[in-house]
């Protein structure tokens, strides 16, 4: 595979990482919560159709317009001026490709497209604004989790989790995802000289 030409720093690396894979159990635990308000909070929920295999999929919006789905191993982010990014839960590698249709069933891995490491700064530079998007909506997420169902909700779903001593606070998430869109925009001001005509959030 290509070497990424995105360079992501050690400590917003890490608070990816931790923050993705933190999230994706969380949401999981959202799921099995009963009554849990998915439409209130803006997501449609697609079963998978084998209860055996692949896991099912939430379907809803970026801030600004554009589609966001999340399995239990991975987000898929696309709009049409940025193409679309997939990052799965380990590692926060996050990959793309110039367009992905959202209407198509998956609930495997194996069936996403191909992405492909960014290869040059304006790549770099959609990869970055779609993070950025996703943290935005991820820290919603959590505010409105807190405010429907208040703080015990995500404090219980940590508790189930099998890497609770290593979590990062439930109540900080929110904070923490705008956190990381923070450093994520420093990241992009970075390109900005090589990438004229391009808004930084």
């Amino acid at each position: 595979m290509p070497r990424s030409a995105l360079r992501i720093d050690y400590p917003t690396l890490r608070l990816g990482r931790r923050l993705t894979d933190q999230q994706l159990w969380c949401m999981g635990c959202d799921l099995r919560t009963a009554h849990f308000p998915l439409k209130e909070l803006g997501w449609t929920l697609h079963a998978r159709p084998d209860k055996s295999r692949g896991c099912a999929r939430l379907t809803g919006m970026l801030p600004d317009g554009g589609h966001l789905s999340i399995w239990g191993f991975g987000f898929l982010a696309r709009d049409l001026t940025h193409g679309a990014m997939w990052l799965e839960r380990k590692g926060f590698r996050p990959r793309r490709r110039d367009d992905w249709d959202p209407t198509v069933p998956m609930f495997e891995l194996k069936e996403l497209p191909l992405f492909r490491s960014p290869e040059d700064e304006d790549q770099s530079d959609a990869i970055l604004f779609l993070l950025i998007q996703l943290a935005e909506r991820l820290a919603d997420h959590e505010e409105d989790c807190n405010a429907i169902l208040g703080k015990e909700h995500r404090a219980r779903c940590i508790q189930q989790w099998k890497f609770r001593c290593s979590a990062l606070a439930p109540e900080d998430m929110p904070q923490l995802w705008r956190q990381l869109g923070t450093q994520l925009r420093s990241l992009r001001k970075q390109l900005q000289p090589h990438a004229p005509g391009i808004s930084v959030l």
